[in-house]
């Protein structure tokens, strides 16, 4: 897992504790906007997981990157 997958995860579950938090003083109407911004970040970071898989997928075997079977 690379920094910028790390930062996209952890930005969206405090994200999350903002908006939970802002909901129950403000309600639901104030706070929407950090959920969409939430679930936006979410779906950038599965799609870059996704993407890191597909790639790791696509190597052709004796590239040098991946599992070293000596050790």
């Amino acid at each position: 897992m690379k920094l910028t997958d790390i930062i996209l995860l952890s930005l969206s579950v405090v994200l999350t504790i903002i908006g939970v938090h802002q909901s129950m003083n403000f309600g639901i109407q104030n706070s929407y906007f950090i959920f969409m911004f939430t679930i936006a970040l979410l779906l950038y970071y599965f799609y870059r997981k996704k993407q890191h898989e597909e790639m790791e997928d696509d190597e052709p075997p004796g590239t040098g990157k991946g599992k070293n079977k000596n050790g």
